[in-house]
């Protein structure tokens, strides 16, 4: 074969190459094609999801949240109510999530994009496992590409990796899953409220009595002593207008707590008071409440304050530290001076 017929030969390889690499990414884009913006999950349906169980590395057990007749609650927190809102929202991503690009199937490449095995304890990412009536759905939930609202994930018994447009950003602790909404009271339906303190240091404070003063007077307050302000104890009432949680504890375990304990009182317009027993245990700061029901309450009131009382007498709640502070007001904090009354 001549030097001719040679070159010849090799450029017909060439082409032969070309053209089979060419159908290759012809059939390859065109199966992308397929399933580009569809759904990654299918038709799941969401509404027959009881429970949720998210595991980290390691196979730990991270979070667990359970849909019972009452509705949905987070078991580690003794089925506390959860945030309906978050789970929504969360089982959304889920149902809504549409792939975008195929991804590796590779098993030993999977820890790339946190979609090893989540028995590693250098694993990345969640494992979500979905329960319905009749069994369960496992995913594996990875690590986002930088700068892309989107997130590798791929079917835990299926090795085939994919990036779908959604970023999804899961807590990995109870608490942040719980119902953050404690109390919603309003300031103006409080009339009269007083703070005691363990070393008998007190505070008593009552609404103003001029109509359309917002103000709240103390009613104890040492001869010759100024406040800072005149609605220096409105922060006490403030307090409770619209109060969040951070955690819950169960009220037996708070127990221990209660007798060295700030006490707080609000006493209501409709007829009920709210007694807060404020403590701290290390660097958190908690509240007790329990509800006294008064005798000569409307049908409509008793009814809203029974319910608020079936809410909180199992737990006591961590709160915000600016909450705390607001209901746990010393003399110090509200008077002219550095004066401390006797």
């Amino acid at each position: 074969m001549n030097r001719r017929e040679l070159s010849t030969l090799a450029a017909l390889t060439g082409i032969v190459l070309l053209l089979t690499i060419v159908m290759y990414n012809v059939r390859h884009q065109s199966g992308d094609q397929e399933y580009m913006g569809t759904l990654w999950l299918g038709d799941l349906d969401i509404n027959s999801i009881s429970r949720i169980d998210l595991t980290g590395p390691g196979n730990m057990p991270l979070v667990a949240l359970e849909r019972r007749p009452e509705g949905w609650g987070v078991v580690q927190r003794q089925y506390y109510p959860a945030n309906v809102g978050a789970i929504r929202s969360f089982l959304l991503d889920l149902s809504e999530a549409k792939l975008l690009e195929r991804k590796t199937s590779d098993p030993a490449q999977h820890a790339q994009l946190g979609l090893g095995s989540i028995d590693r304890l250098d694993a990345l990412g969640q494992l979500v496992t979905l329960h319905f009536a009749d069994g369960t759905r496992a995913v594996r939930i990875g690590t986002s590409p930088e700068g892309r609202n989107a997130t590798y994930v791929r079917d835990a018994d299926d090795d085939q990796g994919w990036l779908v447009d959604r970023d999804f950003t899961i807590p990995e602790e109870p608490r942040r899953w719980l119902d953050p909404d404690l109390l919603d009271i309003g300031m103006e339906r409080v009339f009269r409220m007083e703070v005691v303190h363990p070393d008998g240091e007190r505070i008593e404070g009552q609404r103003a009595e001029e109509a359309g003063d917002v103000r709240f007077t103390v009613l104890n307050l040492p001869e010759g002593a100024m406040l800072k302000n005149e609605y220096a104890l409105n922060r006490m009432a403030s307090a409770i207008a619209s109060l969040s949680l951070e955690d819950v504890m169960p009220a037996s375990q708070a127990q221990v707590y209660l007798e060295d304990a700030i006490r707080a009182r609000y006493e209501l317009y409709q007829g009920y008071s709210l007694e807060a027993y404020l403590f701290s245990v290390d660097v958190e700061r908690y509240a007790r409440f329990v509800v006294h029901l008064g005798e000569n309450m409307s049908d409509e009131d008793r009814a809203q304050a029974e319910l608020l009382a079936r809410h909180l007498e199992d737990w006591a709640f961590r709160i915000p530290s600016f909450a705390y502070s607001s209901m746990a007001l010393r003399w110090s904090d509200i008077l002219e001076g550095d004066r401390d009354p006797e």
